[in-house]
């Protein structure tokens, strides 16, 4: 009888003219609180009760929504993160990429009919308890965690897609919950430094469980995913210009949320784009998001000045650097978020009209989503995925296409149409008003007090004799560790047992990427040892990073993209640290692929031309990943431009290597650290030339044990010396004369004494 009635209110709309067309649509319109019962999406769905459609707009109702999207965030920015070991582990397609994949077969289903979709919307809180899994995750290998939170971000997302395609109250409530769900995770975020809470130890993981269960128990008591289904209609020329083609309206959705996902879920990309340190400048980028969600009901954001503000923000973010670039990230960022309720109700719409083809708009949306995500990777890993050569260091094409889709159908003037027949005001409800208040008081303020503190901080005495300095090159293979799990704390643990060294340089360091969590080593180290950092070419350069940490100031950083033109594209720092008034010259480089001989020949020149166009009496140190053996010609490049080999007898290397010149080195060390790293950290101990009194060189004979000239595990390569003489003689015989001076010093001022 239902179906039937319905049937039979459609034939009278179709006979009963305009006028009685604009008494429906109006009714419809004006339903908010008081909105009709809804039943099925179709005339197919006759089956299905009818529903009352009231949401509370309680504490209770916000709180359950925003501990719901928390989840949900916690698990979609992790997913991609882990997936990505694997194809790093191999340096090809593992095949885990498949995963990412789960949640469009899950939308299929979940979407493709109206009974699935009944089904799905009025059991939200069992997915969502489905989804609480993936916390699981934490006390898994990485092959099950992938399995895992595969599950649970398809679960979890079905939760949150259901909520946001439901009736008008419950959408937007499910909205605001879920982007402010995200501010507050971001928040944490930046007080771990970039890294997320609820996956730093046990403790915080089993917070995160307790208040997912919560977050799920609120949802029952409040009830409001019972009442969630949209009203249909007949013929789209009832809502005229609020329903948009199934094509742009995808693109645009998806685009809002590959946006979100990219730049939102962290407090430093942007800055870390632009060239701009991430604290305190994140904090404009957190409050951006909250100040465009707040104005989200307001007119302006659906106009083409505001779709310009976009474009022009997105522009600035690619080609400006410093705080202007910056801004125009936060602008991009506040528009996005600005986006959200409009994209919401125009996915609504649609179903109201079209609701059999819902399946097909989400999953195009999260298919486009899914693309950009991909693009994001072969970008930068162009040299070993098929068909890189032609996405080759063009983020340009993920982020322009990301932006125009989001303003595809985000400038028509819908909202304005909307301001004038459905709201009284474009101020939020005061639940928002005040859930967003709270974030800010008891998340964003104590955390920016608390980094505050952190970088207020000094570092540790130098332990070190004045005029002496160590210098460290270690790979932190992009802060994974061998069982892929994050390694941020063992980096900084293991430079601390090796004596914390005051000049180190670090390879493979740019992780604020989506696919690699959006983290930041560099921020992390450098407040962790209160060291002065460079973090190396911009995110938005397609490089795997290279930084410098330095317990002494860096007077000048400059970056270079050395020549790569078949490879990947090989970073290099050139910094000057002074060094209790010594200008020293540190050089920073990570080279391109064994395979790459062409690119690693024209990096070493590019580093030889660089290092012979400066004052040639200046102190110098080399710390790269030059990927060639000790008698390779590249190599030779740097004894051509006066640099010696801070270890000549250790032929095992083909990777990392310290060079000097200008300065004496007294010893040098090295090791394998297992599961931290795929690759050995190096380190020297040098003398500044001027610093040559012997009371201070006799100091020396109480390091030997600390630091190794070679380790033993390098005493068989000795039976090659004689295949290189003409390249480690020099390096050789300087360092010979120098120990037996250091000796003949300190044994005379004991003699004296």
């Amino acid at each position: 009888m239902l179906g039937a009635g319905r049937t039979a209110e459609s034939r009278s709309l179709e006979r009963g003219g305009s006028a009685k067309q604009h008494d429906q649509v109006s009714h419809l319109r004006k339903g908010g609180r008081a909105a009709d019962k809804a039943g099925s999406e179709d005339r197919s769905a006759s089956s299905v009760p009818a529903l009352a459609t009231t949401v509370s707009w309680g504490v209770r109702g916000m709180l359950a929504d925003l501990l719901v999207g928390l989840t949900f965030w916690n698990v979609t920015t992790m997913f991609p993160d882990t997936i990505f070991y694997f194809p790093l582990f191999k340096m090809a397609i593992s095949g885990y990429e498949l995963a990412c994949t789960v949640q469009l077969i899950a939308l299929v289903c979940a979407f493709a009919s109206s009974r699935t979709r009944f089904v799905l919307t009025t059991h939200q809180p069992v997915f969502h308890f489905i989804s609480i899994v993936g916390f699981a995750s934490f006390y898994c290998g990485p092959a099950a965690k992938i399995m895992i939170l595969a599950v649970a971000e398809s679960f979890g997302g079905l939760c949150i897609w259901s909520a946001l395609t439901s009736n008008r109250q419950r959408r937007y409530r499910a909205m605001f919950g879920l982007v402010l769900s995200l501010v507050a995770l971001v928040c944490c975020k930046m007080a771990y430094i970039s890294l997320n809470p609820f996956w730093y130890n046990q403790f915080n993981n089993t917070i995160g469980i307790l208040l997912a269960v919560l977050g799920g128990l609120l949802l029952i008591l409040d009830g409001a995913y019972k009442n969630a289904l949209v009203k249909t209609i007949d013929g789209i020329e009832q809502l005229g210009p609020r329903v948009h083609g199934l094509i742009p309206l995808s693109i645009g959705y998806g685009s809002m949320w590959m946006i979100t996902r990219w730049m939102s879920t962290a407090h430093g990309v942007v800055a870390r784009w632009v060239d701009v340190y991430p604290f305190p400048a994140g904090i404009l980028c957190i409050l951006a998001t909250l100040i465009g969600l707040l104005l989200s009901r307001h007119p302006i954001v659906t106009t083409r000045i505001w779709a310009c503000l976009a474009v022009l923000g997105a522009i600035g973010l690619y080609f400006v650097s410093g705080p202007l670039g910056f801004l125009g990230g936060v602008l991009l960022l506040g528009v996005t978020a600005s986006s959200w309720l409009a994209y919401t109700d125009r996915v609504c719409d649609f179903i109201q009209v079209h609701p059999n083809s819902l399946w097909k708009l989400l999953t195009l949306a999260h298919a486009w989503v899914l693309l950009l995500e991909v693009l994001t990777v072969w970008v930068v890993a162009y040299n070993f995925v098929p068909g890189g050569t032609v996405t080759r260091e063009r983020v340009y094409l993920v982020l322009f296409a990301a932006t125009f889709g989001l303003c595809w159908v985000n400038m028509d003037g819908f909202n304005q149409h909307r301001a004038q027949s459905e709201r009284r005001s474009w101020i939020p409800r005061r639940e928002v008003l005040i859930t967003a208040g709270l974030i800010v008081v008891l998340l964003l303020a104590p955390a920016s007090v608390y980094r505050a503190q952190r970088q207020s901080g000094t570092p540790e005495p130098s332990p070190e004799i004045d005029g002496f300095f160590t210098a460290m090159i270690w790979t932190i293979h992009f802060g994974y560790d061998n069982y892929g799990e994050g390694n941020f704390d063992m980096v900084l643990d293991m430079i601390h047992r090796v004596g914390r060294p005051e000049i180190i340089g670090l390879l493979e360091t740019d992780l604020t990427r989506l696919f690699t969590g959006n983290r930041d080593l560099m921020e992390y180290l450098s407040e962790s040892l209160h060291y002065y950092e460079d973090y190396g070419p911009p995110t938005r350069d397609n490089t795997w990073g290279c930084g410098l940490l330095s317990y002494y100031p860096i007077e000048r950083a400059e970056r270079y993209l050395m020549p790569s033109p078949t490879g990947e594209l090989a970073p290099l720092i050139d910094a000057t640290v002074n060094i209790n008034g010594t200008l020293v010259d540190v050089l920073v480089a990570h080279f391109g692929n064994f395979e790459d001989t062409e690119d690693r020949r024209l990096q070493s020149e590019l580093v030889h031309n660089v290092t012979t166009s400066k004052d040639s009496d200046r102190p110098t140190i080399f710390l790269g990943y030059v990927v060639a053996r000790p008698s390779h010609e590249n190599v030779r490049k740097f004894y051509q431009a006066g640099f010696l080999d801070s270890a000549p007898h250790y032929y095992d290397r083909w990777c990392e290597y310290i060079f000097y010149k200008n300065v004496l080195l007294h010893e040098f060390s090295n090791e394998s650290v297992g599961r931290i790293s795929d690759t050995e950290w190096q380190k020297g101990y040098f003398q500044l030339s001027q610093f040559g009194d012997p009371a201070k060189l006799a100091q020396l004979d109480q390091l030997v044990d600390k630091y190794r000239m070679i380790g033993e595990n390098n005493a068989a390569a000795k039976d090659h010396v004689a295949l290189d003489s003409d390249l480690n003689e020099p390096p050789t015989i300087l360092l010979t004369l120098t120990c037996i001076l250091t000796k003949l010093m300190a044994n005379g001022e004991n003699a004296l004494a």
